[in-house]
């Protein structure tokens, strides 16, 4: 029997949590981006599982170990595929995640994801 004749079921993914301690996502980063928050999350395709979202709230421009700016109009593109099989820590402790559209929250760690496409509007 192929997926394609399987009946939908519901599923939700987990992450373990890490070692990692949020006060060490800079140094541990090294160079890169922290983005807090996404809002207006799209999928291009629901197959492959592609999506582009805007960084909202905080995002900060991090540089040997160190935040050295905030940075503002941010699009962050890739599937949902790519950014899991990126993600190379995750911190000791879980967050929960609600706004206003969804009602029922998230609970995951802050991750440290490589390979992540980030645009910015000239």
């Amino acid at each position: 029997m192929s997926c394609l004749e399987d009946k939908p079921e519901p599923w939700n993914l987990r992450f373990k949590p890490g070692d990692l301690k949020e006060d060490e996502i800079p140094s541990t980063l090294r160079e890169g981006l922290i983005l807090t928050n996404n809002w207006y999350t799209r999928l291009q395709s629901y197959v492959e599982g592609v999506f582009s979202t805007v960084a909202r709230d905080a995002a900060f421009l991090v540089k040997d170990g160190r935040i050295v700016k905030a940075v503002r109009g941010l699009r962050i593109t890739g599937s949902l595929h790519g950014l899991l099989s990126s993600v190379e820590y995750s911190t000791d402790r879980y967050y929960q995640i609600k706004w206003w559209e969804v009602e029922v929250p998230v609970v995951a760690p802050y991750i440290i994801a490589r390979r992540i496409y980030v645009s910015k509007p000239m």
